[in-house]
């Protein structure tokens, strides 16, 4: 088993499953809940390494007990492969100061599935509730012996695992541990209270979201049954913007509390206009009856229309960092050979709020993107079906070779490296050593859908150092545990926002041409030749949140060194430029519909294979 980091947000993005119900000893008006969605077991007996008592459970999501407003939380199911004798079982609400008993039951247990119904009415589902429920797992000196124990779990455990009560160094609470399987326990819930008919949307994915005229959506929807009895006839439909709707019949037999999906490819017109655009999937009616369009029937995601691009200057790599968490030594290795191998990436190291090396006005990057420590995104663009914007490698950070997770890396920044941009970005600075002023000109020009598609486009300039000493918790390999290094020489350390950290709002003149010029006075305390300016073009807004993170993705990006310009009047970085070409020498106007190794020739005159996929 590998018991992973104390912390309960881990598991709250788990989307848990409902399934009919089939369960043995459970009324046409009980559904259940839960990791695994039948009584299967893949894995039986299941030891730890002691004796004793350990409540184990699993973590449930607000979002995943939505559609179950109003019904009641009546018992628990879980499975065992031997009796663990009488247990306790338990219904907890994850409160803000802790966990709240709701339920518990003490039941005699058998070999198989024990359903455990509570006294009384049960727990009304209110909405917005975060349940952790479980079952007090009791082994044996016999069983720890014979290294065989009672636990039953389903699959590989790549879906939640479960959770365990135990005491670390960390302090005392539930942890979740992977790998052994999803846990064999459910809620039962009475759906009585529910609609004989009802379906919501859980899920709509687009793709990418910039697209080319003619180009094809591929969306994705994931529906589900949340009515008491089962659909034979729904009409799924999309509309872009305020074209006519296109409707779907599905004759799909979807019993009660089953999940399923809707594919369909949307095509694009060859003259839809640049610019952003709106794309609506909805159900429109189920088993004939039309339904009313509300939020749970409907989803909606932006896409953006181009004809020209720009070649990227760089990719920008955000990291959220933190000087307390033991990952972060290996993952800087990892970022040291990205940076050495793909010189077109600059990287900004941002402190959580807290460390010593936090910033002013760099929270709210946490607040947004980072789940776990440390976490990094690639121009701050999401990837379509992931649970985050912000990537991690946390669980195989001190497991597997530095030069595998830095290929990781590289695979990421390589591709967002040939995403379209639309405006470009070039950076030069002086610098006056008896004055400490930075004299920083950022300039560029904007294709007409820089306008079109953002509206307003922003400049943002930070400051980044290397070489910077302050303490940092590490895993130390020699001594088998995590120590703190006192003098650890951290690089990409993001030290100011030269402006507001959203940016400078640009006014470019009718040509698309833009210019912006910045006085800085670089702190005593740092060191000129260990600073690197990186200049942002994102989409101008007054505040970045929730709500509008999507679009605040990173036009295009440029860095200077500083030490490139002490002892002379001043260097520039331009953008880059590059031409692609076929194995047998000839030139590619683009790169669409080509697969597998070209050769790129870079501004430098330098070349290069790389991997179209």
């Amino acid at each position: 088993m590998n018991l992973h980091r104390m912390i309960f947000s881990t598991l709250c993005a788990v989307l848990l499953s409902v399934a009919a119900h089939a369960q043995s000893g459970l009324s046409d008006t009980q559904r259940v809940l839960g990791y695994s969605l039948t009584d299967s077991i893949t894995n039986k007996g299941i030891p730890f390494d002691k004796s004793g008592t350990f409540p184990i459970g699993a973590l449930l999501p607000a979002e995943a007990v939505a559609p179950y407003v109003g019904c009641k939380v009546v018992g628990i199911r879980f499975a065992v492969s031997q009796s663990i004798g009488r247990t306790r079982v338990f219904l907890n609400e994850v409160g803000e100061n802790g966990l709240i008993e709701l339920q518990s039951k003490i039941q005699k247990t058998y070999e198989g599935w024990n359903n455990v119904l509570f006294n009384g009415d049960g727990v009304t589902i209110n909405g917005g509730e975060k349940f952790m429920f479980g079952y007090d797992y009791q082994q044996t000196d016999e069983m720890t012996q014979a290294e065989e124990g009672a636990i039953c779990t389903v699959g590989t455990g790549v879906t939640g695992g479960f959770l365990i009560y135990t005491s670390t160094s960390e302090g005392e609470g539930f942890i979740p541990v992977t790998g052994a399987g999803d846990l064999c326990l459910q809620l039962i819930i009475d759906v009585s209270s529910l609609p004989r008919y009802d379906m919501r949307m859980t899920f709509l994915d687009t793709g990418f979201k910039y697209k080319e005229p003619g180009e094809t959506i591929d969306m994705l929807t994931n529906i589900k049954n949340v009515g008491r009895d089962s659909l034979t006839s729904f009409v799924m439909a999309y509309q872009i913007d305020d074209e006519p709707a296109v409707e779907t019949v599905v004759t799909e037999a979807i019993p009660s509390g089953v999940l399923t999906d809707w594919k369909i490819e949307v095509p694009l017109s060859q003259n839809i206009a640049t610019g952003m655009h709106t794309i609506k999937a909805f159900i429109k009616s189920l088993q004939g009856k039309d339904l009313p369009n509300d939020t749970e029937k409907s989803m909606t995601r932006q896409f953006a229309i181009y004809r020209n691009t720009v070649s990227r200057s760089q990719v920008y790599m955000e990291v959220y960092t933190d000087q307390e968490s033991p990952y972060v030594n290996a993952f800087d290795n990892a970022v040291k050979k990205v940076t050495e191998s793909f010189p077109h990436v600059c990287v900004a190291n941002v402190f959580r709020s807290g460390n010593s090396l936090a910033v002013d006005g760099a929270a709210y990057l946490h607040e947004l993107y980072a789940y776990d420590y440390p976490t990094f995104t690639s121009n701050r663009s999401y990837y379509p079906g992931e649970a985050y914007i912000a990537y991690d490698l946390n669980d195989y950070l001190l497991q597997i070779p530095v030069e595998y997770t830095s290929g990781i890396i590289g695979d990421v920044v390589s591709q967002d490296l040939e995403f379209p941009s639309f405006a470009t970005i070039s950076v030069a600075a002086t610098y006056d050593e008896a004055s400490r002023q930075m004299t920083i000109k950022a300039d560029g020009n904007m294709l007409e859908e820089a306008r079109t598609i953002y509206g307003d486009v922003a400049l943002t300039l930070l400051l980044t150092e290397d070489k910077v000493k302050s303490p940092q918790t590490i895993y130390n390999e020699l001594l088998g545990r995590v120590t703190t290094s006192k003098n650890y020489s951290h690089d990409h350390v993001l030290r100011a926002f030269i402006t507001a950290p959203t940016g400078k709002t640009l006014t470019p003149d009718a040509d698309g041409r833009y210019s912006e010029q910045v006085v800085y006075t670089v702190p005593a305390e740092f060191v000129p030749e260990n600073l690197q300016v990186i200049a942002l073009l994102t989409k101008a807004t007054d505040e970045v949140t929730d709500d509008n993170v999507l679009e605040e993705d990173i036009i295009n990006a440029n860095s200077i060194a500083l030490s490139t310009v002490l002892g002379v009047h001043s260097a520039v970085t331009a953008p880059r430029t590059s031409h692609y070409y076929s194995l047998d020498g000839k030139r590619l106007d683009t790169l669409r519909g080509h697969r597998g190794i070209i050769i790129e020739q870079q501004s430098d005159g330098s070349h290069r294979k790389v991997m179209v996929q």
